[in-house]
């Protein structure tokens, strides 16, 4: 798996915001088995470690708050870091 060094690198020079979704270990649990094209355990074997060492310019809560409203946060986000254009 690519570390974040990795990451940086390849998308040197590309405008990138990092965000990071969280939910309860739960809540991914749940999901992974709803979608039913998941490996099982998958989620709660990658739930501490999957953001070590990632410096997010932003965090979004997937469990409470609405796709819509995580959208229109993103795009503040955006705006933020390139201008009203976005």
């Amino acid at each position: 798996m690519p570390d974040w060094a990795d990451w940086t690198s390849a998308l040197s020079g590309v405008p990138a915001l990092w965000v990071r979704a969280e939910c309860p270990l739960a809540v991914c649990e749940g999901r992974e088995r709803d979608r039913g094209d998941r490996q099982l355990g998958l989620a709660r074997g990658q739930y501490a470690s999957v953001h070590l060492g990632v410096a997010y310019d932003m965090v979004i809560d997937t469990q409470d708050v609405p796709p819509e409203e995580n959208a229109r946060f993103i795009i503040q986000g955006m705006r933020r870091h390139w201008g009203e254009a976005v």
